[in-house]
Protein backbone atom coordinates (compact mmCIF):
# COMPACT_ATOMS: atom_id res chain seq x y z
CA UNK A 1 0.00 0.00 0.00
CA UNK A 2 2.55 2.80 0.69
CA UNK A 3 4.88 1.76 -2.27
CA UNK A 4 1.59 2.73 -4.43
CA UNK A 5 1.25 5.65 -2.19
CA UNK A 6 4.41 6.86 -3.18
CA UNK A 7 4.14 6.39 -6.52
CA UNK A 8 1.06 8.50 -6.96
CA UNK A 9 2.53 10.87 -4.97
CA UNK A 10 5.21 11.24 -6.97
CA UNK A 11 3.43 11.13 -10.32
CA UNK A 12 1.22 13.34 -9.36
CA UNK A 13 4.05 15.97 -8.04
CA UNK A 14 5.61 15.62 -11.64
CA UNK A 15 2.55 16.46 -13.46
CA UNK A 16 1.87 19.50 -11.98
CA UNK A 17 3.07 22.10 -14.39
CA UNK A 18 1.39 20.31 -17.10
CA UNK A 19 -2.46 20.65 -15.56
CA UNK A 20 -1.45 23.94 -14.97
CA UNK A 21 -0.58 25.03 -18.73
CA UNK A 22 -3.66 22.73 -19.81
CA UNK A 23 -5.85 25.25 -17.70
CA UNK A 24 -4.80 27.63 -20.74
CA UNK A 25 -4.42 25.16 -23.51
CA UNK A 26 -7.39 22.99 -23.17
CA UNK A 27 -10.09 25.83 -21.10
CA UNK A 28 -13.26 23.57 -22.03
CA UNK A 29 -11.52 20.40 -20.44
CA UNK A 30 -10.93 20.44 -16.76
CA UNK A 31 -8.58 18.26 -16.83
CA UNK A 32 -6.77 19.92 -13.84
CA UNK A 33 -9.60 20.24 -11.71
CA UNK A 34 -10.98 16.31 -12.15
CA UNK A 35 -7.01 15.30 -11.57
CA UNK A 36 -6.85 17.39 -8.81
CA UNK A 37 -10.17 16.62 -7.49
CA UNK A 38 -9.68 13.10 -8.04
CA UNK A 39 -6.46 13.27 -5.43
CA UNK A 40 -8.21 14.80 -3.12
CA UNK A 41 -10.69 11.78 -3.11
CA UNK A 42 -7.82 10.03 -2.52
CA UNK A 43 -6.17 11.68 -0.01
CA UNK A 44 -9.30 11.22 2.25
CA UNK A 45 -10.28 7.54 1.46
CA UNK A 46 -6.49 7.15 2.54
CA UNK A 47 -6.18 8.66 5.66
CA UNK A 48 -9.99 6.94 6.59
CA UNK A 49 -8.61 3.67 6.51
CA UNK A 50 -5.47 4.34 7.47
CA UNK A 51 -4.76 3.98 11.21
CA UNK A 52 -3.82 7.40 12.92
CA UNK A 53 -4.48 8.68 15.88
CA UNK A 54 -8.08 9.71 17.48
CA UNK A 55 -7.53 13.16 17.42
CA UNK A 56 -7.01 12.77 13.74
CA UNK A 57 -9.69 10.71 12.67
CA UNK A 58 -12.00 13.17 14.32
CA UNK A 59 -10.44 15.67 12.18
CA UNK A 60 -11.19 13.82 9.08
CA UNK A 61 -14.58 13.12 9.90
CA UNK A 62 -15.42 16.84 11.26
CA UNK A 63 -14.24 18.14 8.01
CA UNK A 64 -16.01 15.64 5.62
CA UNK A 65 -19.17 16.90 7.27
CA UNK A 66 -18.23 20.95 7.28
CA UNK A 67 -17.15 20.41 3.54
CA UNK A 68 -20.57 18.54 2.51
CA UNK A 69 -21.89 21.49 4.63
CA UNK A 70 -20.03 23.96 2.64
CA UNK A 71 -20.95 22.46 -0.84
CA UNK A 72 -25.07 22.12 0.43
CA UNK A 73 -24.51 26.26 1.48
CA UNK A 74 -23.46 27.34 -1.72
CA UNK A 75 -25.63 24.99 -3.84
CA UNK A 76 -29.23 25.86 -1.81
CA UNK A 77 -28.31 29.00 0.21
CA UNK A 78 -26.19 31.27 -2.04
CA UNK A 79 -28.17 29.15 -5.05
CA UNK A 80 -24.43 28.14 -6.80
CA UNK A 81 -24.53 25.57 -9.60
CA UNK A 82 -23.64 22.35 -8.32
CA UNK A 83 -20.65 22.21 -10.16
CA UNK A 84 -19.33 25.61 -8.71
CA UNK A 85 -20.50 24.78 -5.33
CA UNK A 86 -18.00 21.65 -4.98
CA UNK A 87 -15.27 23.82 -7.31
CA UNK A 88 -14.91 26.71 -4.68
CA UNK A 89 -15.36 24.21 -1.39
CA UNK A 90 -12.73 21.90 -2.36
CA UNK A 91 -10.45 25.11 -2.85
CA UNK A 92 -11.01 25.75 1.10
CA UNK A 93 -10.49 21.89 2.39
CA UNK A 94 -7.44 20.68 -0.24
CA UNK A 95 -5.12 22.75 2.25
CA UNK A 96 -6.32 21.47 4.92
CA UNK A 97 -6.23 17.55 3.91
CA UNK A 98 -2.93 17.99 2.08
CA UNK A 99 -1.45 18.80 5.93
CA UNK A 100 -3.42 16.07 7.11
CA UNK A 101 -2.57 14.11 4.43
CA UNK A 102 1.11 14.81 4.37
CA UNK A 103 1.88 15.37 8.11
CA UNK A 104 0.93 11.44 8.86
CA UNK A 105 3.12 10.15 6.04
CA UNK A 106 6.80 9.14 6.76
CA UNK A 107 9.39 11.35 4.63
CA UNK A 108 11.02 10.04 1.83
CA UNK A 109 14.81 10.90 1.21
CA UNK A 110 14.08 11.27 -2.73
CA UNK A 111 11.30 13.66 -2.67
CA UNK A 112 13.39 16.35 -3.13
CA UNK A 113 14.55 14.58 -6.49
CA UNK A 114 11.21 14.60 -7.45
CA UNK A 115 10.58 18.66 -6.72
CA UNK A 116 13.34 18.83 -8.55
CA UNK A 117 12.30 17.70 -11.50
CA UNK A 118 9.00 19.72 -10.82
CA UNK A 119 10.78 22.85 -10.48
CA UNK A 120 13.03 22.51 -13.69
CA UNK A 121 9.53 21.34 -15.37
CA UNK A 122 8.19 24.79 -14.59
CA UNK A 123 10.84 26.73 -15.36
CA UNK A 124 11.70 25.00 -18.77
CA UNK A 125 8.08 25.54 -19.71
CA UNK A 126 8.00 29.21 -18.76
CA UNK A 127 11.23 30.18 -20.62
CA UNK A 128 10.36 27.76 -23.84
CA UNK A 129 7.02 29.67 -24.51
CA UNK A 130 9.04 33.22 -23.85
CA UNK A 131 11.52 31.75 -26.41
CA UNK A 132 9.38 30.79 -29.07
CA UNK A 133 6.40 33.12 -28.03
CA UNK A 134 3.58 31.00 -27.41
CA UNK A 135 2.15 32.45 -24.29
CA UNK A 136 0.56 35.32 -22.99
CA UNK A 137 1.59 38.47 -21.43
CA UNK A 138 -0.43 39.30 -18.35
CA UNK A 139 -1.63 42.84 -19.17
CA UNK A 140 -3.95 43.82 -21.73
CA UNK A 141 -2.65 45.86 -24.64
CA UNK A 142 -2.23 49.78 -23.84
CA UNK A 143 -1.25 48.80 -20.11
CA UNK A 144 2.48 49.88 -19.20
CA UNK A 145 3.34 47.19 -16.77
CA UNK A 146 5.35 44.23 -17.90
CA UNK A 147 3.94 41.25 -16.98
CA UNK A 148 4.84 37.70 -18.95
CA UNK A 149 2.96 34.65 -17.35
CA UNK A 150 3.94 31.92 -20.56
CA UNK A 151 1.29 29.38 -20.73
CA UNK A 152 0.29 29.81 -17.57
CA UNK A 153 -3.29 30.91 -15.69
CA UNK A 154 -1.85 33.25 -13.30
CA UNK A 155 1.05 34.79 -12.41
CA UNK A 156 0.89 35.21 -9.37
CA UNK A 157 0.36 31.40 -9.01
CA UNK A 158 3.59 30.46 -10.89
CA UNK A 159 5.24 32.81 -9.18
CA UNK A 160 4.44 31.38 -6.07
CA UNK A 161 4.84 28.11 -6.69
CA UNK A 162 8.35 28.51 -8.23
CA UNK A 163 9.96 30.57 -4.62
CA UNK A 164 8.20 27.63 -3.08
CA UNK A 165 10.00 24.75 -4.45
CA UNK A 166 13.27 26.94 -5.10
CA UNK A 167 13.31 27.18 -0.61
CA UNK A 168 12.17 22.91 -0.70
CA UNK A 169 15.30 21.71 -2.50
CA UNK A 170 17.73 24.62 -1.98
CA UNK A 171 19.49 22.70 0.51
CA UNK A 172 19.22 19.50 -1.14
CA UNK A 173 21.00 21.58 -4.49
CA UNK A 174 23.56 22.44 -1.99
CA UNK A 175 24.88 19.91 -0.66
CA UNK A 176 24.68 17.34 -3.95
CA UNK A 177 24.42 19.35 -7.35
CA UNK A 178 26.21 22.83 -6.89
CA UNK A 179 26.13 23.43 -10.25
CA UNK A 180 22.40 23.11 -10.72
CA UNK A 181 21.46 25.32 -7.92
CA UNK A 182 23.23 28.28 -9.37
CA UNK A 183 21.55 27.34 -12.90
CA UNK A 184 18.37 27.28 -11.06
CA UNK A 185 18.85 30.79 -9.36
CA UNK A 186 20.06 32.14 -12.39
CA UNK A 187 16.96 30.82 -14.16
CA UNK A 188 14.56 31.91 -11.90
CA UNK A 189 16.06 35.02 -11.30
CA UNK A 190 15.60 35.69 -15.21
CA UNK A 191 12.38 34.71 -14.79
CA UNK A 192 11.25 36.99 -12.07
CA UNK A 193 12.52 39.67 -14.11
CA UNK A 194 10.03 38.81 -16.97
CA UNK A 195 7.26 38.61 -14.53
CA UNK A 196 7.85 41.55 -12.68
CA UNK A 197 6.71 40.11 -9.42
CA UNK A 198 7.24 41.43 -6.37
CA UNK A 199 6.85 38.53 -5.21
CA UNK A 200 9.48 36.06 -6.80
CA UNK A 201 12.25 38.88 -6.64
CA UNK A 202 12.05 39.46 -3.02
CA UNK A 203 11.07 35.80 -2.69
CA UNK A 204 14.65 34.69 -4.25
CA UNK A 205 16.65 37.04 -2.04
CA UNK A 206 14.86 35.83 1.07
CA UNK A 207 15.28 31.96 0.32
CA UNK A 208 19.06 32.63 -0.51
CA UNK A 209 19.18 34.86 2.59
CA UNK A 210 17.89 32.24 4.62
CA UNK A 211 20.04 29.13 3.69
CA UNK A 212 23.23 31.09 3.23
CA UNK A 213 23.51 34.10 5.59
CA UNK A 214 23.53 32.04 9.30
CA UNK A 215 25.93 29.84 8.32
CA UNK A 216 27.96 32.89 7.51
CA UNK A 217 27.74 34.60 9.93
CA UNK A 218 28.99 31.55 12.04
CA UNK A 219 32.05 31.75 9.60
CA UNK A 220 32.04 36.11 10.16
CA UNK A 221 32.29 35.48 13.81
CA UNK A 222 35.49 32.71 13.70
CA UNK A 223 37.66 35.55 11.60
CA UNK A 224 40.24 37.68 12.70
CA UNK A 225 39.51 41.89 12.60
CA UNK A 226 41.02 41.90 8.63
CA UNK A 227 39.37 38.96 7.12
CA UNK A 228 36.06 40.44 9.03
CA UNK A 229 36.50 44.10 7.62
CA UNK A 230 37.02 42.75 4.49
CA UNK A 231 33.33 40.43 4.66
CA UNK A 232 31.58 43.28 5.40
CA UNK A 233 32.93 45.26 2.35
CA UNK A 234 31.89 42.29 0.19
CA UNK A 235 28.88 42.31 1.89
CA UNK A 236 28.20 46.53 1.15
CA UNK A 237 28.98 45.53 -2.96
CA UNK A 238 26.30 42.73 -2.53
CA UNK A 239 23.63 44.72 -1.36
CA UNK A 240 25.01 47.28 -3.76
CA UNK A 241 24.60 44.85 -6.61
CA UNK A 242 21.27 43.59 -5.62
CA UNK A 243 19.74 47.65 -5.76
CA UNK A 244 20.85 48.14 -8.97
CA UNK A 245 19.54 44.49 -10.07
CA UNK A 246 16.29 45.73 -8.36
CA UNK A 247 16.30 49.42 -9.73
CA UNK A 248 16.80 47.73 -13.68
CA UNK A 249 13.97 45.08 -12.66
CA UNK A 250 10.46 45.15 -14.42
CA UNK A 251 9.35 44.94 -10.31
CA UNK A 252 10.67 48.20 -9.98
CA UNK A 253 9.43 49.85 -13.62
CA UNK A 254 6.20 48.26 -12.49
CA UNK A 255 6.04 50.32 -9.19
CA UNK A 256 6.75 53.78 -11.43
CA UNK A 257 4.14 52.73 -13.22
CA UNK A 258 1.82 51.94 -10.66
CA UNK A 259 2.88 55.11 -8.87
CA UNK A 260 2.39 57.62 -11.76
CA UNK A 261 -1.18 55.71 -12.36
CA UNK A 262 -2.45 56.76 -8.41
CA UNK A 263 -0.38 59.99 -8.91
CA UNK A 264 1.44 58.73 -5.25
CA UNK A 265 3.84 61.60 -4.14
CA UNK A 266 5.49 59.64 -1.51
CA UNK A 267 5.74 55.84 -1.70
CA UNK A 268 6.88 55.17 1.54
CA UNK A 269 2.95 56.87 3.45
CA UNK A 270 0.36 54.50 3.96
CA UNK A 271 -1.25 55.38 0.66
CA UNK A 272 1.77 54.59 -1.30
CA UNK A 273 2.54 51.27 0.45
CA UNK A 274 -1.25 50.55 -0.51
CA UNK A 275 -0.96 51.90 -3.87
CA UNK A 276 2.48 51.35 -5.28
CA UNK A 277 3.32 47.95 -2.67
CA UNK A 278 -0.24 46.01 -2.32
CA UNK A 279 -1.56 46.93 -5.47
CA UNK A 280 -4.01 48.85 -3.93
CA UNK A 281 -5.70 46.12 -2.23
CA UNK A 282 -6.57 48.15 0.83
CA UNK A 283 -9.40 49.24 -1.45
CA UNK A 284 -10.74 45.90 -2.11
CA UNK A 285 -10.15 44.90 1.68
CA UNK A 286 -12.57 47.35 2.11
CA UNK A 287 -15.35 46.93 -0.25
CA UNK A 288 -15.05 43.26 1.01
CA UNK A 289 -15.42 44.44 4.59
CA UNK A 290 -18.57 46.58 3.72
CA UNK A 291 -20.28 43.82 1.63
CA UNK A 292 -19.40 41.02 4.38
CA UNK A 293 -20.47 43.41 7.55
CA UNK A 294 -24.18 44.02 6.14
CA UNK A 295 -24.87 40.28 6.06
CA UNK A 296 -26.70 38.08 8.62
CA UNK A 297 -24.71 35.52 11.04
CA UNK A 298 -25.40 32.47 8.74
CA UNK A 299 -23.35 34.50 6.02
CA UNK A 300 -20.43 35.41 8.16
CA UNK A 301 -20.01 31.87 9.64
CA UNK A 302 -20.16 30.72 6.51
CA UNK A 303 -19.31 33.54 3.80
CA UNK A 304 -20.61 35.55 0.95
CA UNK A 305 -19.40 32.85 -1.87
CA UNK A 306 -18.09 34.26 -5.23
CA UNK A 307 -21.40 35.30 -6.34
CA UNK A 308 -20.57 39.05 -6.17
CA UNK A 309 -18.78 40.38 -9.46
CA UNK A 310 -16.29 42.75 -7.62
CA UNK A 311 -12.46 41.75 -7.13
CA UNK A 312 -11.56 39.70 -4.46
CA UNK A 313 -8.52 41.39 -1.75
CA UNK A 314 -5.95 38.84 -2.71
CA UNK A 315 -4.82 38.47 0.54
CA UNK A 316 -5.59 35.15 1.54
CA UNK A 317 -6.32 35.14 4.63
CA UNK A 318 -8.62 38.48 4.16
CA UNK A 319 -10.62 36.47 1.25
CA UNK A 320 -11.17 33.25 3.02
CA UNK A 321 -12.76 35.53 6.09
CA UNK A 322 -15.26 37.29 3.33
CA UNK A 323 -15.93 34.26 0.92
CA UNK A 324 -15.70 31.29 3.27
CA UNK A 325 -17.05 33.26 6.45
CA UNK A 326 -15.46 32.38 10.05
CA UNK A 327 -15.52 29.23 9.89
CA UNK A 328 -13.36 28.67 6.98
CA UNK A 329 -10.92 30.94 8.31
CA UNK A 330 -10.37 29.11 11.33
CA UNK A 331 -9.72 26.00 9.82
CA UNK A 332 -7.12 27.39 7.70
CA UNK A 333 -5.41 29.00 10.37
CA UNK A 334 -5.87 26.02 12.78
CA UNK A 335 -4.54 24.02 10.31
CA UNK A 336 -1.34 25.92 9.83
CA UNK A 337 -1.22 27.11 13.45
CA UNK A 338 -0.87 23.16 13.97
CA UNK A 339 1.65 21.96 11.80
CA UNK A 340 3.87 24.93 12.81
CA UNK A 341 3.45 23.24 16.38
CA UNK A 342 4.07 20.00 15.19
CA UNK A 343 7.16 20.70 13.41
CA UNK A 344 10.14 19.84 15.21
CA UNK A 345 12.56 21.78 12.73
CA UNK A 346 12.87 25.63 11.53
CA UNK A 347 12.95 24.31 8.08
CA UNK A 348 9.68 23.73 8.32
CA UNK A 349 8.55 26.14 10.14
CA UNK A 350 9.94 28.99 8.55
CA UNK A 351 8.54 27.94 5.20
CA UNK A 352 4.83 27.72 6.60
CA UNK A 353 5.11 31.32 7.78
CA UNK A 354 6.84 32.27 4.78
CA UNK A 355 4.47 30.55 2.59
CA UNK A 356 1.65 32.91 4.93
CA UNK A 357 3.47 36.14 4.07
CA UNK A 358 3.52 35.33 0.25
CA UNK A 359 -0.42 34.37 0.78
CA UNK A 360 -1.09 37.88 2.19
CA UNK A 361 1.06 39.83 -0.64
CA UNK A 362 0.09 38.10 -3.38
CA UNK A 363 -2.80 35.87 -3.05
CA UNK A 364 -3.60 32.41 -4.90
CA UNK A 365 -2.06 30.38 -2.05
CA UNK A 366 -3.96 29.24 0.82
CA UNK A 367 -7.15 28.49 -1.96
CA UNK A 368 -5.39 27.93 -4.84
CA UNK A 369 -5.27 23.88 -4.76
CA UNK A 370 -2.05 24.22 -7.67
CA UNK A 371 -0.22 25.95 -4.71
CA UNK A 372 -1.79 25.02 -1.29
CA UNK A 373 -0.64 21.55 -1.86
CA UNK A 374 2.46 22.60 -1.01
CA UNK A 375 2.13 23.62 2.13
CA UNK A 376 1.43 19.87 2.96
CA UNK A 377 4.55 18.77 1.11
CA UNK A 378 6.56 20.65 3.42
CA UNK A 379 5.55 18.31 6.23
CA UNK A 380 7.61 15.65 4.32
CA UNK A 381 10.69 17.46 5.37
CA UNK A 382 11.26 15.85 8.87
CA UNK A 383 13.96 13.34 9.96
CA UNK A 384 17.53 14.12 11.17
CA UNK A 385 18.76 15.31 8.38
CA UNK A 386 16.44 18.15 7.76
CA UNK A 387 16.81 18.41 11.79
CA UNK A 388 20.14 18.77 11.15
CA UNK A 389 19.93 21.47 8.05
CA UNK A 390 17.29 23.07 10.22
CA UNK A 391 19.72 23.66 13.68
CA UNK A 392 22.98 25.01 11.07
CA UNK A 393 20.61 27.53 9.81
CA UNK A 394 19.89 29.12 13.35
Amino acid sequence: MEKINIKIITYFLLIQPLLDISVVLIPKYPVAQFIRGSFLIYIIVYLLIKKTSKKTTISIIGSIILMIIYILYNLLYLRTGLTTSISNTLKLFYLLFSILFFINLENKKDINKYLTITLLEYITIYLLSYIFRIGYSNYPKGVKKIGYRGLYNSINEISAILIILYYLVFNYLKENKKKLLLLVSVLIFIISYLTGTKVLFGGLIIVIGYHIIPKLLIKWKRQNIKNKLLSLLVSIIVLGLITILFLNSNTYKNMLVQAKFFKVKNILSLEGINKVIFNDRLRFLNMNYNIYNKENIITKFLGIGFNYKFKTVEMDLFDILFRYGIVGLILTLSSIIYSIYKSKNNFIRFGLIFILLISMTSGHVLVSPAVSIYLGVILLYKGEEYEKNSSSNN
